[in-house]
């Protein structure tokens, strides 16, 4: 028997969905194990490039760099055939690009210069949690006793990694994990003001146009900071 699906919808945070035919639950089950081990990848690739002398700022731009044409070449082809947005929604897309793609990214990339890539993975694995824990306290949503040990269990896991990697970094672990779980709660906060703009406009047009407003910040954010750093490091040289 198959249970039925959710759906977040803003105000009115879950609805049941028609259940999905089996082919097509295994398909969006292949694409976000995908999707995680792509994303996990992400912080290995990272700490490689840290041994380069490569700063947050230097990495995180060139990785919007690398991937804006994609999102714009997307975002064209959405306005050519879905009707245009009003100022309103533009504005809120502006907010979600900024505290979503930009600022808990920034969050992450500077938090993974202190620690290690599988705590960082472990803390951003979090924000499911985090979001649960707010339509819990703002929609008030019922936990369930199996998601409560779910809970529980991630956190204990956090607590015994962070133990180890406290051992051998030392105290910057402490402000690593900080940042990092920023990170997280910013995305979390994402996650959660954009479910009703997604069921209006499209997850794809929403992702496409933020990724943009994202990368325009990533592009100030280095022109801005890239000389200070830079004479920074050449003074400690």
């Amino acid at each position: 028997m198959q249970l039925p699906l959710f759906e977040y919808n803003g105000s009115r945070p879950w609805r049941t969905m028609p259940a999905a035919e089996p082919a097509s639950q295994r398909a969006g089950l292949a694409v976000a194990a995908i999707g995680a081990i792509l994303f996990s990848g992400k912080a290995i690739v990272a700490k490689l490039m840290y041994r380069y002398q490569v700063d947050a700022v230097m990495v995180i731009s060139l990785r919007m760099l690398f991937a804006v044409p994609l999102f714009m070449a997307i975002g064209w082809w959405q306005s050519r055939r879905l009707p245009a947005l009003c100022w309103a929604d533009r504005g809120r897309i502006v907010f979600l690009g900024i505290i979503g793609y930009y600022l808990s990214s920034f969050l992450d990339f500077l938090g993974l210069q202190y620690i290690t890539a599988g705590l960082e993975r472990l803390i951003l694995f979090l924000t499911p949690s985090f979001v649960l824990l707010a339509s819990a306290v703002l929609f008030k949503r019922r936990i369930s006793l199996r998601q409560w040990l779910s809970l529980a269990l991630a956190y204990i896991g956090i607590v015994l990694v962070f133990a180890h990697d406290l051992d051998v970094s030392g105290g910057q672990v402490w402000l690593g994990a900080a940042l990092v779980l920023a990170s997280a709660l910013t995305y979390g906060i994402y996650l959660i003001a954009s479910g009703e703009l997604v069921q209006r406009i499209g997850s794809l047009r929403l992702v496409a146009y933020a990724m943009c407003v994202s990368t325009a910040c990533c592009v100030v954010q280095y022109l801005v900071l890239r000389r200070p750093l830079a004479r920074c490091c050449s003074r400690r040289r």
